[in-house]
């Protein structure tokens, strides 16, 4: 394995660890070998988020934008979206989910970004169309939004409905285990609605 693959694979390592400084360290490493990496440059980006180093994570962010190859667009669009929602500038970061999501709309992760965020808006009817745009993607995270759909059938006391969402994901994810224990909650509700 060449020294390059061999460091991206430690950050790799250590970013599914949960060591974000350690991401940040082998990061800058990384960079000082291999300046113009940009998925290195996007994960130093994203450990920064987690830091709350938000100015060191944006100027990442957009270092990576500029070196990163355009199947990875996406995701770097969607990591900016994430630094600004960690900022609390929900508007800010919508438009970047939505950025996202114009560079690749058959993938459910950037709709069930962009929903989650009108969610967090207060934008109820918006969040569901956009979890139900998810679900006819053709790739992403389907369990996710068939989850998240759930949440917001429950909240309108759409038992039934909900119930549907927590069994399709499921049968995608069977482990998924607060799916399990949405279901039995939204089960209960209608049980205690029609009695």
């Amino acid at each position: 394995m060449n020294e390059s693959k061999e460091s991206l694979s430690q950050i790799h390592l250590a970013n599914d660890r949960g060591q974000t400084a350690v991401v940040v360290e082998l990061c800058k490493k990384h960079l000082l070998n291999f300046p113009k990496h940009g998925l290195a440059w996007l994960s130093y980006g994203m450990a920064q988020v987690e830091l709350a180093r938000y100015a060191e994570a944006e100027k990442a962010i957009k270092t990576a934008m500029t070196l990163c190859p355009p199947r990875a667009l996406p995701s770097v669009c969607a990591q900016m979206g994430h630094l600004f929602q960690a900022k609390g500038e929900l508007k800010q970061a919508a438009s970047w989910y939505r950025k996202a999501l114009s560079r690749n709309p058959t993938d459910a992760t950037w709709h069930i970004f962009l929903a989650s965020n009108t969610f967090k808006r207060g934008l109820l009817k918006q969040a569901e169309m956009y979890y139900r745009r998810a679900l006819k993607c053709s790739e992403g995270c389907l369990d996710e939004a068939y989850f998240n759909l759930g949440g917001i059938l429950l909240g309108r006391r759409n038992y039934s409905e909900a119930i549907k969402c927590y069994e399709e994901a499921l049968k995608i994810d069977p482990k998924y285990t607060i799916a399990k224990e949405r279901l039995d909650d939204a089960k209960l509700a209608l049980l205690l609605k029609n009695s």
